[in-house]
Order: structure tokens, then sequence, then C-alpha cells
């Protein structure tokens, strides 16, 4: 079934939604953006316009705060397909743990992400309540375990919050803190 509009990879954060969308984008032969690519909130919608404007579909978006605003996005581009990242709570937490996600920005730090996954958790059930069918669809990150771009625990070196080889900058597994790597990628891949 042919997809109406862009595909927003979204769920709570540590779930897998950037694992996921470089899957999907990749598969599909899509552009790719991620959440800092959308960030502050205007700037989504008028990407979204702008995309919509220029009739392109073919794009996957990994932006796990999306799904605090699908109300909003689905106003602005109908067309949007959400995917919705499962994962189980305690593999989230765990993880967010690992990198300490957060952590300099709240005093009761561990009280604070617990709350977070579980209202992130209760805001896609929400979503599949008051969303059409066809405008979303549930991935569970168990199932991205056997496809050539995830990494296995045992071989992840220095991980931090991207799940990515960091010794070799600019290639498609990889993720780079290289801002203009990361910008030429993104406009080659927006581009195609």
């Amino acid at each position: 079934m042919p997809i109406p509009g862009p595909i927003i990879v979204t769920g709570c954060q540590r779930s897998g939604t950037m694992l996921a969308s470089q899957i999907i984008a990749h598969g599909l032969g899509y552009g790719f953006l991620e959440e800092f690519d959308l960030l502050p909130f205007s700037n989504t919608l008028n990407i979204l316009h702008a995309l919509d404007e220029a009739g392109k579909k073919d794009v996957v978006i990994q932006a796990p705060f999306a799904l605090q605003k699908y109300r909003h996005i689905l106003f602005a581009s109908p067309g949007v397909h959400f995917v919705g990242m499962i994962r189980p709570r305690d593999e989230i937490l765990e993880s967010m743990r690992r990198i300490e996600w957060c952590k300099e920005d709240f005093n009761n730090w561990d009280e604070y992400i617990e709350q977070h996954v579980d209202k992130m958790i209760a805001l896609w059930e929400q979503l599949k309540d008051e969303v059409a069918p066809s405008n979303w669809t549930e991935l569970h990150y168990e199932d991205l375990k056997d496809h050539p771009f995830f990494v296995n625990k045992e071989l992840r070196k220095n991980f931090t919050v991207k799940q990515w080889h960091i010794d070799e900058p600019c290639n498609f597994k990889t993720w780079s803190n290289n801002k203009k790597c990361i910008e030429d990628r993104m406009k080659e891949n927006i581009d195609t």
C-alpha cells in the first residue's frame, strides 16, 4: 500500500527510533531527516509544509518528540504516516540509565525517566485510538535485531546517544559528529 505522505518514526526516546528510521529509509530508498533537523517544533510544521508543497513524500523522519505533537502534525500534514517503536519499558529505562539521558536536567532524574517512559507509552496508545489505522504502523525493537544495521550489544563500543560506529565518519551505518558531513549526507538523502 503506498503511503500518502512522509513517514515519521516515533515512540519513546531510546526505543530504537533512529535505527528503525535508517532501516526504513534505506529499504525504501527514501530520504532521511532526524529530529534535530526539525527542532524547534515550529520548524517541524514548516518542513512538513515544504515537503507537501514540493510533492516530496519519500522521506523518513526520526522524531520521538512528534508523539507529543501528533495532532498538530496530522492537522498540518494529513498524509503523514506514523511508525511507533515498541520496546519493553525496562529495556528503554536501562538504555536511558546507561547513557544518563537528560540526567543533568532533573534533580530527581530516576523518577523523571520512569514517568517519561510511561507518558510516551500512553501517548502511543492514545494516538492509536484517535488516528485512522491507515496512518500508523507499530514496529517492535526485537524485529530489528536480524537486520544488518543492528549492532549487537556485545559489539557496541563507546555508544552514547546514537547506535552507530563512531570511528568511521560519514558512511551510512555510521554516526558522525561532523556537522558538515551530516548536512551533506542529509542533503544527498533528500535530493534523491
